[in-house]
């Protein structure tokens, strides 16, 4: 019996395309062209460190046709929304203080950040954030991205093979070769004849190609090792802009992935979560006095202020975690009636989930006490930073536990996008400095460590201004100590590691007030080009 016509089983026919499914387009030729160019500017904005100008135009450039996309097919969610929003604006940090440390969490954001927002505008059929988060997480960053990774090849070349647009192309790319050498020419004959026009091309040179063999060859280096995040990028487009591997992952297939692991009774899950609430019962009981004196302000005795503060901190972020993955698994794991969860289970979640707080409200308090007595420094604020987000976590996991139909994942997700562009955007180091000075001149800190802002990023150095005036001569001259160096350090020109030039909005800004302040004009060191 001929059996060629039969059909194929779900699971295979999932994944083979149509057979009128149609070739590559222009529009996906000038994809993977794009591709290329922006997987050259990120190995540049990451090989480079601090390429300011490289991070934001890489960001712009990468969202504007998903922008376009998302206007032509009108799919507004306000999460993805939300989430491209930051992805466009938290880069402007890269210009405005990039050698903050909320540069280096920007950059992470936006790898992980980019592939999830193509999946879920474009890849996923109903682009909702739900309690299955976490495939499709997976799937955007290693399915969609590596499902098409050498397909950017054959669509750079589709219109070649169209003979009427392959011979216009052809007869493009043999223009380009025959005027490459007189242009190289005349170029070479201007700028000798023209000095300022010799300028603007030996900077354009220099910023294309670099300006000595090592920054030559360093360069090359990148262009090789960017073709692979080019084509990583191209399939990411590509296949959720095609809605390609619908079959992997789906909502049916997440759906008996979680139902197959809801086995474990719901006894058993309780007998495992109340001997650790008995536990922290205990602690909270023997400890009654050492957290009345944290809420009270107090130190006890036998501690200093900074050893108070820091004592059982890392253990508090270990405990933390570790309740946050006992009330996943519970509530993963334990038995459903009917797709609800139990009760007996919500009421733990909560139980745990309430003294998860206090262990939080403590060390928070203690950090509290600990600032009012030295002042902030960078580690102190973002470690009250994630207090503050490991407590909305928590708060958000009550509710759910409270009304099981709470969304939990997507309130989550919207609270770490706030609190993270808010932390991003107002700039850790000028924060630092901002706090420092104001609690110094409204009297809470007994004085102001200037010292200490040496550490910091040159964007906060405005901020250390106002203490030029202050009525105690030794902080008003460690002031303008401080003040000074910056100026020497602009004059002598501020570089990032791999020896660019640190140009940006926030150095130029910098420099103008400290002009006035110092009463002398502030030159940005002319060893090389801005470029």
């Amino acid at each position: 019996m001929n059996d060629s016509h039969a059909p194929l089983p779900r699971q295979l026919s999932a994944s083979v395309p149509p057979s009128g499914a149609p070739g590559f387009s222009v529009s996906h030729s000038v994809t993977a062209l794009a591709c290329l160019i922006l997987g050259y500017l990120f190995l540049q904005w990451v090989g480079r460190s601090s390429l300011g100008g490289s991070a934001f135009l890489f960001s712009v450039v990468f969202s504007l046709p998903a922008v376009i996309l998302l206007i032509a097919r009108r799919r507004f969610r306000a999460l993805p929304i939300i989430l491209l929003a930051c992805l466009v604006l938290l880069p402007t940090v890269f210009l405005t203080a990039p050698g903050s440390p909320a540069a280096t969490l920007v950059l992470f954001f936006e790898m992980l950040g980019y592939p999830i927002w193509y999946y879920l505008t474009f890849g996923k059929e109903d682009g909702k954030i739900d309690d299955t988060f976490f495939f499709d997480a997976v799937k955007a960053l290693f399915v969609m991205p590596f499902s098409a990774f050498a397909s950017i090849f054959p669509a750079l070349i589709a219109p070649l093979k169209n003979a009427k647009k392959g011979r216009t192309a052809a007869c493009i790319l043999l223009g380009i070769a025959i005027a490459f050498l007189p242009a190289l020419v005349v170029t070479a004959l201007l700028s000798s004849a023209d000095p300022a026009f010799g300028e603007i091309a030996r900077r354009i040179a220099r910023a294309v190609f670099g300006s000595s063999v090592s920054e030559i060859l360093f360069n090359l280096y990148l262009a090789l090792f960017s073709i692979p995040v080019s084509m990583y990028f191209f399939s990411m487009i590509f296949t959720n802009r095609e809605g390609r591997c619908r079959g992997i992952l789906n909502e049916e297939a997440k759906k008996r992935h979680t139902a197959s692991l809801s086995r474990l009774p719901v006894v058993a899950v309780c007998s495992a979560v109340i001997p650790l609430l008995l536990i922290y019962l205990l602690f909270f009981i023997s400890q009654l006095g050492y957290y009345v004196k944290a809420f009270a302000g107090i130190v006890p005795e036998g501690y200093s202020a900074a050893e108070y503060a820091r004592s059982g901190f890392f253990q508090l972020c270990v405990v933390t975690f570790l309740n946050l993955c006992v009330i996943l698994f519970a509530s993963l794991l334990s038995k459903k009636a009917e797709g609800r969860q139990s009760g007996a289970v919500r009421v733990l979640n909560v139980i745990l989930s309430v003294f998860t707080l206090i262990l939080i409200a403590t060390a928070f308090r203690k950090m509290v006490l600990y600032i009012g007595l030295f002042g902030f420094t960078r580690l102190r604020l973002l470690t009250s930073w994630f207090m503050v987000l490991l407590a909305v976590i928590f708060l958000l996991i009550i509710l759910r536990q409270l009304r099981p139909s709470f969304p939990v994942v997507p309130s989550s997700c919207a609270a770490f996008l706030i609190l993270f562009s808010t932390l991003c955007l107002l700039n850790p180091d000028a924060a630092v400095v901002k706090l420092n000075v104001r609690l110094y001149q409204d009297g809470v800190l007994p004085t102001c460590d200037v010292g200490a802002f040496y550490s910091l990023s040159y964007s906060a150095a405005e901020y250390v201004i106002p203490l030029l005036s202050d009525e105690n001569e030794e902080i008003a001259s460690a002031a303008e100590q401080y003040l000074r160096y910056q100026a020497e350090s602009i004059e002598s020109g501020y570089r990032t590691p791999h020896g660019k030039r640190d140009y940006t909005p926030a150095l130029l800004r910098l420099r103008d007030r400290l002009s006035g302040v110092l009463g002398r004009e502030i030159v940005i060191g002319q060893a090389d080009s801005p470029f």
